[in-house]
């Protein structure tokens, strides 16, 4: 589904084409027409058939609906999109700064947002499932605010951090010359990813 909040039909016709068309489905997204109407865009990576075109239709109650081709499905989307979270930990081990990762329905790809280098992100990814699927853009490091509300750094953890590191001694409010320290332990890990999923939310609302 694109940003834009979508009707209850064209919610109702989403969830109809993932039950019966997960196979070829690829997604669906609202595009504003010329005319000012909302035309559903509808990806697929074979065509539905009259009958599940019919269906389609009548469950939109008569907006214009437009089909598109697509390389994946949705399932296929978001079993790539699955891997690259469960690789992010290895991915920060060879200094890959994830941001955030969503689906693209409109381009029928994974984005992976990192703020580092792309070229580097963009070789790291190649060995993982389904990498020709995955687009590494450019994003901004998530910031967390401190005690006195001003950044602590990155929202990416470092390796230990994302790990879950637990070391005697760490205190995620511990202060040091006066100044609020950036969380650690897995306080910190769990603070950076909520961080991580904070921005993915915001970089998909835009």
């Amino acid at each position: 589904m694109s940003h834009m909040v979508a009707p209850d039909d064209v919610q109702a016709a989403e969830a109809y084409l993932r039950e019966r068309f997960a196979d070829r489905f690829g997604g669906l997204y609202l595009e504003d027409a010329s005319d000012g109407q909302a035309v559903v865009v509808v990806v697929l990576t074979r065509p539905l058939g009259a009958a599940g075109e019919q269906a389609l239709r009548q469950r939109l109650d008569g907006k214009p609906v437009r089909f598109v081709e697509g390389e994946y499905t949705l399932v296929e989307l978001e079993r790539i999109q699955r891997a690259l979270t469960q690789a992010m930990p290895r991915l920060q081990e060879q200094g890959i700064q994830v941001v955030w990762t969503g689906v693209d329905v409109r381009t029928n790809r994974v984005h992976l947002g990192v703020a580092s280098d792309l070229e580097r992100a963009r070789e790291a990814v190649q060995d993982l499932p389904g990498a020709k699927a995955v687009v590494v853009v450019e994003a901004q490091p998530v910031q967390l605010l401190g005690a006195e509300g001003g950044p602590t750094g990155a929202g990416t953890p470092s390796p230990a951090t994302a790990a879950g590191d637990t070391s005697p001694g760490r205190d995620s409010g511990a202060e040091e010359d006066g100044a609020a320290t950036r969380p650690t332990g897995w306080w910190g890990a769990l603070r950076a990813a909520l961080n991580r999923w904070w921005a993915a939310l915001v970089a998909f609302l835009q």
